[in-house]
């Protein structure tokens, strides 16, 4: 960990989170059927990292801040537990990319951390972004893990709002992150300025 100077802490650009959390259990990884020729699997970072860099940005260009929008190959392998959704002719129109973190609790209990989550603007209220939020439960169940978190940008109304109110996640805490080198803050978001 490297130390912060004084001007980093004046001149740093800082932005809200939100954190919510949920114990998850079955019926939370119950997916239904998918509308026919869709198709949530699991990422190949190779082989589909054009395709998913492209709706990466397409996703969150008017939703994070600048630098998250910029994409790095370094998350794919540092995160390989990303799940996609695919169109009929296999566009890449949704994803959510899973964590597991050991550090959260105080008992070491490992958690689930929902790193990203997000759905193309014409294909969101379809319910879409649901059966990839059920798709990522499936797989910490899998893992023996219930305790589930979002962290979400404070500008990210409509996902906070579909946390909260769909998903039935409580919000847990607020929170301040500065974005010096947004791949590191990505995988780490531990520099974190609790309020």
């Amino acid at each position: 960990m490297r130390l912060i100077t004084i001007s980093e802490i004046f001149f740093a650009r800082y932005y809200k989170f939100y954190r919510y959390e949920k114990t998850i259990s079955e019926e939370d990884a119950r997916v239904d059927s998918l509308p026919e020729n869709y198709s949530i699997r699991e990422l190949d970072p190779e082989n589909d990292y054009e395709k998913f860099k492209s709706a990466w940005q397409k996703i969150y260009s008017n939703i994070l801040p600048e630098p998250y929008v910029k994409f790095e190959k370094n998350i794919l392998l540092n995160y390989p537990k990303t799940f996609i959704l695919e169109d009929p002719n296999a566009n890449i129109i949704g994803f959510i990319v899973c964590h597991i973190k050991q550090d959260e609790k105080p008992n070491g209990e490992k958690m689930g951390k929902i790193l990203r989550i997000g759905v193309e603007k014409k294909y969101r209220r379809h319910g879409f972004g649901e059966l990839l939020y059920r798709r990522a439960c499936q797989y910490y169940l899998s893992k023996g893990i219930n305790q589930v978190y979002f962290d979400v940008y404070e500008r990210d109304k409509s996902l906070s709002k579909v946390v909260s109110s769909s998903l039935g996640f409580k919000k847990t805490k607020e929170f301040f992150i500065t974005i010096d080198d947004p791949v590191e803050n990505f995988i780490t978001l531990e520099t974190i300025m609790s309020l």
